[in-house]
């Protein structure tokens, strides 16, 4: 079902009044969501780094590539964190030859980047935005898990 303006406002943490000009509604407040999504990407990009490099990149390189056939469930893991740095580091990992393309595609597969927090954030309820993850990692999962047996095959 497409989302109308009513609705989208009532999905906003904002007063939104029939009589607020359109300055404020169509310039003030999303600029403050944007600036929200912009201190909560660069919140977890922080933290992202911070535990790459208290753990160490070449020790998450060789953790990833001794993870054998787990290796897609691994990635599909990172592949959940809410933002687009996961998807970098899986690609950065890949090109240094200790991710295979199986557990690449796992991980990609199931990153949605920004989108799960705001999907966690909506009214929608935390079971269905908890069904909607544990599809996400599943299918990742079984697709890189497939790709790697494929590839191992050959």
């Amino acid at each position: 079902e497409p989302v109308s303006a009513e609705s989208e406002f009532e999905t906003c943490h904002h007063t939104h009044g029939k009589d607020e000009s359109a300055f404020h509604a169509y310039f003030v407040h999303p600029l403050l969501h944007c600036l929200k999504t912009a201190a909560f990407v660069l919140v977890v990009n922080f933290l992202l780094r911070t535990v790459i490099y208290l753990v160490g990149e070449d020790k998450f390189n060789a953790f990833l590539s001794g993870a054998g056939y787990l290796q897609p469930v691994v990635c599909a893991l990172v592949g959940l964190i809410p933002n687009c740095g996961a998807s970098v580091l899986l690609v950065g990992v890949y090109r240094t030859g200790s991710l295979t393309f199986g557990g690449l595609a796992a991980g990609l597969i199931a990153n949605a980047g920004v989108g799960l927090a705001l999907l966690f954030k909506h009214k929608g309820g935390i079971l269905t935005a908890l069904a909607v993850v544990a599809v996400m990692f599943v299918t990742g999962a079984a697709v890189g898990g497939a790709i790697t047996a494929i590839c191992a095959a050959f």
